[in-house]
Parts: C-alpha cells; structure tokens; sequence
C-alpha cells in the first residue's frame, strides 16, 4: 500500500495484513491495548485489542471517542445563511 502522512506531507509504503475498507484505517505500527489511537494528529480514542502494523483498525479493536466525532462533525457540516436571491 502507498499512502501519505498528512501532517508532514510524507510518502509512506507499507504491506497491509488484510483487505481494508475503503475509508477504515490501516494500523502504522504495532499497538496494545490502553494505547491512545492519533489520527491526523489527534487522539481519536483507545486500543480495545492489541493489532500489529498492517492490520485493520475498526471497531473490533478500537474504541472511538464519541464526543471527538460529533464536535468534529458539527464543526464540518455547520449551518450556513447565504444571502441573495433565493432562485439564483
């Protein structure tokens, strides 16, 4: 797999261990569980079981933080009043 770190614009290669989802996660390094789970810099939530790099991150063995995903989603499909002409 070819992908991009965002935060540093930096190319990485890798072997996934799995097919993954379009859209899911694949895991960049070895992790147990407790570990705290960053993903574009932020903490997304916890390791619920342990995965290795490669391996597919979903809810299987991750838990998200709920509270993260709504504030996020609220903050990207906030409502918007444009003015003019209602018909144009």
């Amino acid at each position: 797999m070819k992908g991009v770190i965002t935060e540093t614009d930096t190319p990485i290669t890798g072997k996934a261990n799995h097919d993954i989802p379009v859209g899911h996660k694949v895991a960049l390094k070895d992790m147990k569980k407790g570990d705290t789970i960053i993903k574009y810099g932020e903490d997304i939530g916890k390791v619920v079981a342990d995965f290795k790099k490669g391996d597919h991150v979903h809810v299987h063995n991750h838990k998200t933080k709920a509270l993260v995903r709504r504030v996020r989603y609220q903050f990207l499909f906030k409502t918007i009043t444009v003015q003019g002409d209602k018909d144009g």
